[in-house]
């Protein structure tokens, strides 16, 4: 017998039920589809006891009875549930039908209700009526911390289902919440229906399970390239930094295209422990910017900062001691891979940096959020090196404690040595020009199919800008990395 209403520990007050409605099937699944279908309930699932919504909400019995057949002549997302009286209902079916709407690109469908997303008093993809201030905006709905309940489906490049989940969904990002297309940060959570994602999602990781995600908007580079960030990180693949994987999807919300999206594996403590074999996600002390703490505690980076300030770097011993605390070749690429990207929303910015803790635990950086590189804020003259060295900034983007670390190592001739002669290794590998632009090439090459759509989308705010001008920004990338 089942109740509707739990009551643990008491007597149940409900009327039970013996009885759960089995799951509607249609003719046609989820899919992409060359011209409109007509939409039917199959045998074994009764028409008259099958309720439907095309707007992203759960359907009820206050919802539209799907009684015979429907014609779909436009890209929809569908919800069919079964409710009877005296029965539990179905679980409810959730299909978005393609039609004449075909990609290149892997297609991410989310559907929640509509109030979730645009409602003024809950809409968390509004500016609305109830918001906090913050991010390069006033009172806006979109900063505030709100989880919404989603469905997702993800279709391979082949138009392929690859997998469909319940997940929460929030606004991410600082100030790039400005535009009019967000960032979506994707949490799988038992409450949806599965603690995590167990799905390979990244050809660059072997990583087949994750507890968040992230559908980004490019950041600060929305209406630029649309990749700026990927290709910095991706090009420290195979390094000693940490960085985020990429792939370009195409998003639609409630049946509705909302262009291309970065997909990326959320920085968080299950993102150091998918990337490290053998680190507890709850053993880990996970730091940003200043100190403040993302998971563990500050303690230990502290003792690491004491002694630092007080060792005398030009001592070999003294040196060796502090090198065991971190992981120099990490520290190394890092900042060089910074340093070369002229990247000038950072050392103060977008820095996180973390470490097991354990015995042997040491510190390492994690390389994200790179916009304001490769020539968006900074051409190729600007001395990011002495901008990273810079010993009397007193707020962003370099105060004095985020130039603190590497003004302390340049006083030991080793590390000098070490650095100079990585950098050149790097300057002539992962950051030669030739190969440089083999990735640039790649990257683009992967997108220019879906600008044009993507720019149709979001014409409110680029106005009458094509294909032409975003190929002036690639050629921008190219000439940077000349």
């Amino acid at each position: 017998m089942l109740f509707r209403s739990p009551t643990p520990l008491a007597a149940n007050t409900t009327e039970g039920v013996s009885t759960r409605l089995d799951d509607p099937v249609m003719n046609y699944g989820s899919g992409v589809y060359a011209n409109s279908i007509e939409l039917e309930v199959q045998d074994g699932s009764p028409a008259n006891i099958v309720y439907y919504t095309t707007d992203g909400s759960d359907p009820t019995v206050n919802s539209k009875v799907f009684i015979s057949m429907s014609i779909v002549s436009t890209t929809t997302t569908y919800k069919f549930r079964a409710i009877e009286s005296g029965k539990l209902p179905s679980n409810i079916v959730t299909n978005t039908y393609f039609i004449g709407d075909e990609h290149e690109l892997p297609v991410v469908s989310i559907s929640t209700h509509p109030d979730n997303l645009w409602s003024d008093n809950k809409g968390i993809y509004v500016a609305g009526t109830n918001g906090i201030s913050g991010n390069c905006a006033g009172s806006v709905n979109w900063n505030q911390d709100w989880e919404i309940p989603v469905h997702i489906e993800y279709f391979e490049d082949d138009n392929s289902l690859g997998f469909e989940t319940g997940a929460g969904a929030k606004i991410y990002g600082g100030c790039s919440r400005i535009r009019p297309q967000k960032s979506l940060a994707l949490y799988f959570r038992r409450e949806y229906g599965n603690p995590q994602l167990e799905y390979k999602l990244f050809d660059s990781k072997a990583i087949d399970a994750f507890e968040s995600i992230v559908l980004r908007n490019s950041g600060i580079d929305f209406n630029y390239s649309h990749f700026r960030d990927a290709l910095m990180t991706g090009l420290m693949q195979g390094s000693a930094v940490d960085y985020q994987a990429y792939k370009p999807v195409v998003v639609y919300i409630n049946g509705e295209y909302f262009g291309v999206h970065n997909m990326r594996d959320k920085i968080s403590e299950h993102f150091v422990a998918s990337n490290h074999t053998g680190v507890d996600p709850n053993n880990i002390d996970l730091l940003e910017k200043n100190k403040t703490v993302k998971s563990g505690t500050v303690d230990n980076y502290q003792n690491f900062l004491d002694a630092l300030e007080q060792a005398n770097m030009a001592d070999p011993k003294e040196y060796a001691a502090i090198e065991e605390m971190m992981d120099m070749d990490n520290f190394i690429e890092y900042f060089a891979a910074q340093i070369y990207y002229a990247n000038t929303d950072w050392p103060g910015n977008n820095i996180k940096y973390w470490r097991s803790r354990s015995e042997d635990g040491k510190w390492r950086w994690i390389l994200y959020d790179t916009d304001f590189g490769f020539g968006y804020k900074e051409d190729i003259n600007h001395n990011t090196l002495d901008f990273a060295l810079e010993e009397f900034g007193t707020g962003w983007p370099n105060p004095s404690w985020s130039t603190f670390l590497l003004r302390r190592f340049m006083d030991n001739d080793e590390f000098v040595n070490r650095f100079t002669n990585r950098m050149a290794d790097l300057m002539n590998t992962k950051f030669e020009p030739g190969f440089v632009n083999e990735v640039i090439d790649s990257l683009s090459n992967d997108l220019v199919s879906e600008i044009p759509a993507h720019y149709g989308r979001w014409q409110d705010y680029f106005g009458n800008r094509g294909l032409d001008s975003w190929e002036r920004e690639i050629s921008e990338l190219r000439a940077f990395a000349d």
